[in-house]
């Protein structure tokens, strides 16, 4: 079954990679909806990835909050130079991924560059639209 403890140990893992971060989680992860569960999981790698990646040494604020019609995950980290000006991201391997999980579960994904952060905000409605859980 799926737990926050499962998130806690990415966010550990991180930490050790030398990847600074703080997670926050509310809400018990959906029993019978598993792919929402990996999907969070992927998605919570992937935003510290970045943010190692990007803004080596940069902190990352993480969220996951499962509510009872949706699960939502925010990423947000300072830019690398600091230049709230930046361009806004161009899609990777990483973003796309991100995206590409998001639509199949009927989620909403955005990345953006606001005010000298990084920001990624996920949104899984907890049915997604034409599926079962």
């Amino acid at each position: 079954m799926a737990s926050a403890d499962g998130l806690a140990e990415i966010a550990h893992r991180a930490q050790q990679a030398g990847i600074p971060n703080a997670l926050v989680v509310s809400g018990s992860p959906w029993p019978e909806h598993v792919s929402a569960w990996l999907a969070v999981n992927r998605i919570v790698r992937e935003c510290l990835t970045n943010a190692g990646r990007h803004a080596q040494g940069r902190p990352v604020s993480l969220r996951v909050h499962w509510g009872p019609d949706a699960v939502t995950v925010t990423s947000s980290n300072p830019l690398a130079d600091g230049n709230g000006a930046a361009r806004q991201p161009e899609p990777g391997r990483g973003l796309t991924g991100m995206r590409h999980r998001t639509a199949l579960l009927g989620g909403t994904f955005e990345a953006v560059v606001h005010e000298g952060r990084f920001d990624v905000r996920v949104r899984l409605p907890a049915t997604p639209s034409g599926a079962s859980r």
